[in-house]
């Protein structure tokens, strides 16, 4: 898509991740029951929407700088815009660009550090030296490299955020932010393959000037299965929710992108252009998984999503049972559950636990049905099936 060279410089199109990754972090603290402080999630969109146009007009104005855009073969999603090289004029514009939205970050910043409190300024802190660094000094280690996207848009980001509308920090929070961690490292390290040699005359040391293709590519693949991993660990351990593993929905995408890079390193020759399809569907995992991990999280928020979930849950784990007095535990039980969570819904902030219910008067006993579906917001909720069991609903 062609821009206005003023546009260029900032990279309109690369510019999606953020606010993806800033309504992760939302949707997680609304998820959690929090009081979600919406004019700070406003402030926090603003803040890191303007760290990552300073990054972008930057990472121009350096590379243009040094000469190294004039040696790099561009691809569309690699290589810079090529907005310089074909305007030179625009250089001075670029830097002030960069410096003017670090400022207008720093500033949004502040206001958050001043409005939640002084925890945030550590992570705020990080970010702007992040930006600023990053293709002048960052860019030649090729660790710092790897990983420093993925600190941005990942912990940095995600939590920061949460602690924005919060102020309060989350574990939830923090294994949320390893899924955009991990993609977006992964994110920038494909997007070097196709500048290796231009990087390597330029004297930037990331991992494929450094290590080449190969490993590399293995690199990738690791930080793949821990994005994935790092999800599915969070559901078993009860941090996040079960309707986030709808974002797993997308680890076709990451195995089709793997086995694509393979093949053309293994064909040999040049990689620029046999990269593209790879690197295209590289950047739609890079989008739609954190995308997808916030729609499952507002999912869970909805009190009709919590129903369907309690009681699925319940009819599952009650199904191999025949007896009447089975079935009929398990529709007073599915009413009861209902009412429980629409109750929790609307006053979280009261601890309530549902203990046991009275079935039968009989002297079969029920199998015990622990209900855990999100430890962090149902805490001691568990309910039991008994003949001497009686229903009591304890504030």
């Amino acid at each position: 898509m062609r821009y206005p060279p003023i546009l260029g410089i900032i990279r309109p199109s690369f510019l999606l991740l953020t606010p993806i990754c800033v309504l992760l972090g939302i949707a997680v603290a609304h998820a959690s029951d929090a009081a979600v402080d919406w004019t700070a999630g406003a402030v926090a969109m603003i803040s890191a929407v303007a760290a990552h146009v300073s990054v972008n007009a930057l990472n121009e104005y350096e590379d243009f700088r040094s000469g190294l855009d004039l040696r790099t073969v561009r691809t569309p999603f690699s290589g810079g815009s090529g907005t310089l090289v074909a305007g030179p004029g625009l250089a001075g514009a670029a830097r002030m660009i960069g410096l003017g939205a670090l400022v207008l970050a720093a500033l949004c910043a502040l206001v958050l550090v001043w409005r939640v409190g002084w925890g945030l300024l550590p992570i705020a802190a990080s970010g702007l030296v992040l930006v600023y660094f990053y293709t002048s000094k960052i860019s030649r280690n090729r660790w710092l490299c790897l990983v420093a996207p993925g600190l941005g848009f990942g912990p940095l980001m995600v939590v920061g955020t949460y602690f924005s509308v919060t102020g309060t920090w989350s574990g939830s929070a923090l294994l949320a932010s390893l899924v955009p961690f991990f993609l977006v490292s992964n994110l920038l390290l494909l997007n070097q393959f196709p500048d290796v040699e231009a990087d390597r005359s330029g004297g930037r040391d990331n991992l494929p000037v450094a290590l080449g293709f190969q490993p590399s590519l293995l690199v990738y693949g690791l930080f793949a299965v821990l994005a994935f991993a790092s999800l599915g660990l969070g559901v078993a351990a009860g941090l996040l929710p079960p309707t986030a593993l709808i974002a797993m929905s997308t680890l076709p995408i990451a195995v089709a992108v793997y086995r694509g890079v393979n093949r053309t390193i293994q064909a040999g020759g040049p990689v620029t252009s046999a990269l593209v399809p790879s690197l295209a569907l590289n950047a739609v995992l890079c989008l739609l998984t954190p995308a997808l991990f916030s729609v499952g999280m507002l999912l869970d928020a909805s009190p009709s999503a919590r129903r369907i979930l309690v009681t699925s849950y319940v009819k599952i784990e009650t199904s191999r049972f025949s007896h009447e007095a089975h079935k009929q535990a398990e529709m007073q039980c599915c009413l009861w559950v209902m009412d429980f969570v629409e109750l929790y819904h609307r006053f979280h902030e009261v601890d309530i636990c549902l203990h046991t219910i009275k079935a039968t008067k009989t002297k079969n006993s029920f199998p015990r049905l622990p209900l855990v579906i999100r430890r962090a917001r149902f805490d001691n909720f568990h309910f039991r099936l008994r003949s001497d069991a009686v229903t009591t609903f304890h504030p």
